[in-house]
């Protein structure tokens, strides 16, 4: 009876050890983003990428998939798989967070944090699988979950949540630290294999590092124990990411050949020297960090002005990640001999392992660094190497771990656990501040969300299901940096408040250029009917968009007659009914 209540309560603690990460990452998030005042059905911004990733999701949510969407690119619809934005498994979340709602932005708010949570609890798996203890695998899943470059990325970057990361992160490990032949199963193989596909059917950018570094640790691993083994393992997992890489990839394939490549994505070579990682971004703290001295630093570093600084400043590690990186560096540079036992001595291997990921990574994706040469002669698609700032966290918050279990074995229950409370606690204030950029414009953002859903809502009110909203000025598409005070992607915004009406913004395919350039010919004065007789039912003016609000266009519609009247006018739009013309078109 004793060993049965022995055994029960040891499940309630492994269950508990899987379970806590996840829930406390969602309470921090939640109460750092308002908690019962968040709104929650309201975009963390309304404008750039944002919008971008919230038309992708709705596509998803109205229409069961992103890659084809009727409702945009009105009259032909718009073919999104020409862009190769493949976020697929990330895709997957929001059509099953999508069955309850058809709210974009509350289904994207809510993937999101199921990603956070998603985050921790695959970081947990991946370092209790290198012998990390309970509560450290726990307290350094939290932190990975909540790195600043989650944070700060966020809906932004919808397609660089981190979830998926510690699935081939920790084979590499596994490969650099492997200590005989015969310590690899198949059934060991399964979660990493099923972890690797995933990554390889989702942004390519992690497939990228991931297939990276586990190349790099397989090939530790040979020169380490002078065998093949460690191929033959990461070969196999090598091969599983590409190949899944290339499955994911072969409708974009198969649709630049039917439609032809989106015009202006192109990337220049030189880009992957503008937007590379920089070690002064990875260890500086957080921003708008509350920590006096922390702040002195980040003042001063905002008064040097380093050139290039763009979005690689999200590419920071976080406090406890950070001492993590320079332990692995003084790891590097002063290795100690191994304790006693089996246990020391995998734990060394796993740090040294660490160490060396780490640094192939940092000649890889730094300025300057291999990832430019890269670049040159292979490929310049892969540009943006600071994205490689959540692997090093991975590895730095995986050293700390290990570190921290080797501090505390001799320590008493009590004060191991005040340990690992205290950096716990020093950790989540650390990172903590990251929150802040989501929720600095919140009100602001609400109101404008508000305003330009209920403007929305009036012409569906007015309109049939499905008619088509003709978008001024036109914008080109995907690459949109916006025009006057019109933020880019900022034709999307009537589309992710609308549930009925078609939208002729983005135009992108080759046969909808050819329509917009026959439509972009027209004089403005005909432009009413012409649109009409295309079997459009209003045309929609962007104020923003225009140095004068739009009143020039506004003055030559009116000046159309009686058959020019107008659906519903505010200080964000225009818009003109053009179904009265459809008579004298058909006449």
């Amino acid at each position: 009876m004793l060993r049965s209540s022995s055994t029960g309560s040891e499940r309630w603690r492994e269950l508990a050890a899987w379970v806590w990460p996840p829930v406390f990452v969602l309470l921090v998030a939640w109460l750092s983003l308002g908690g019962v005042h968040w709104r929650a059905d309201v975009p963390f911004e309304f404008s750039g990428d944002y919008l971008f990733y919230l038309a992708q999701s709705k596509a998803t949510i109205d229409h069961g998939w992103w890659w084809h969407n009727p409702s945009l690119g009105a009259p032909i619809g718009l073919h999104a798989v020409t862009f190769a934005q493949n976020g697929n498994v990330d895709q997957v979340i929001v059509r099953i967070v999508g069955l309850f709602t058809r709210e974009a932005a509350l289904t994207v708010n809510i993937a999101w944090l199921t990603m956070l949570a998603l985050s921790a609890l695959s970081a947990t798996w991946g370092l209790r699988r290198l012998g990390v203890s309970r509560a450290a695998a726990g307290i350094a899943a939290v932190f990975f979950a909540l790195t600043p470059f989650a944070l700060y990325r966020n809906t932004g970057h919808f397609n660089l949540v981190i979830y998926l990361l510690p699935f081939p992160a920790t084979v590499a490990v596994w490969l650099a630290s492997v200590d005989r032949e015969g310590s690899w199963r198949a059934r060991d193989l399964v979660v990493p294999l099923i972890g690797c596909v995933l990554v390889g059917f989702n942004y390519i950018y992690f497939a990228f590092f991931g297939a990276f570094i586990i190349g790099v640790g397989a090939i530790i691993g040979a020169t380490r124990l002078r065998s093949r083994a460690p191929l033959k393992v990461g070969g196999l997992c090598f091969g599983a990411l590409v190949l899944a890489t290339a499955l994911n990839i072969t409708p974009n394939i198969l649709a630049w050949q039917q439609y032809g490549h989106p015009a202006g994505v192109a990337h220049q070579v030189t880009e992957s020297e503008v937007y590379g990682l920089k070690i002064r971004l990875l260890v500086i703290p957080t921003r708008d960090h509350w920590f006096p001295p922390f702040k002195a630093w980040l003042a001063r570093d905002a008064a040097a002005g380093f050139p290039f600084d763009n979005e690689n400043v999200s590419a920071r590690l976080g406090l406890v990640a950070t001492v993590g990186f320079f332990g692995l560096m003084a790891a590097l540079i002063f290795p100690r001999a191994a304790g006693p036992n089996d246990d020391d001595r995998r734990r060394r291997d796993r740090i040294r392992a660490a160490a060396l990921l780490v640094v192939a990574l940092l000649l890889l994706a730094t300025v300057g660094g291999f990832g430019s040469i890269f670049s040159l002669l292979v490929a310049s698609d892969i540009r943006a190497y600071n994205r490689a700032s959540p692997w090093i966290a991975f590895f730095a918050l995986a050293a700390v771990a290990l570190w921290g279990d080797r501090i505390t074995r001799a320590l008493s229950n009590r004060w191991r656990a005040g340990f690992w409370i205290a950096v716990l606690l020093i950790g989540v204030m650390d990172q903590q501040p990251a929150f802040g950029r989501l929720t600095a414009n919140a009100k602001v953002v609400a109101a404008e969300f508000d305003r330009v859903s209920a403007f929305v809502s009036r012409l569906e009110s007015q309109l049939a299901d499905g008619a088509m909203v003709y978008q001024l000025p036109g914008r080109p598409y995907p690459v949109d940096s916006g025009v006057v005070s019109l933020v880019a992607y900022g034709q999307f915004m009537p589309y992710v408040t609308s549930h009925r009406l078609r939208w002729s913004y983005p135009v992108q395919n080759y046969a909808q250029l050819v329509w917009e350039r026959a439509t972009e010919q027209t004089e403005e004065a005909d432009l009413p009917r012409y649109l009409a007789r295309e079997g459009f039912s209003a045309i929609l003016i962007s104020r923003a968009g225009y140095s004068d609000r739009g009143a020039h266009l506004e003055q030559v519609f009116q000046g159309l007659g009686a058959g020019a009247t107008f659906l519903a006018s505010n200080d964000d739009y225009i818009a003109l009914d053009l179904r009265p013309l459809r008579p004298a078109v058909a006449r």
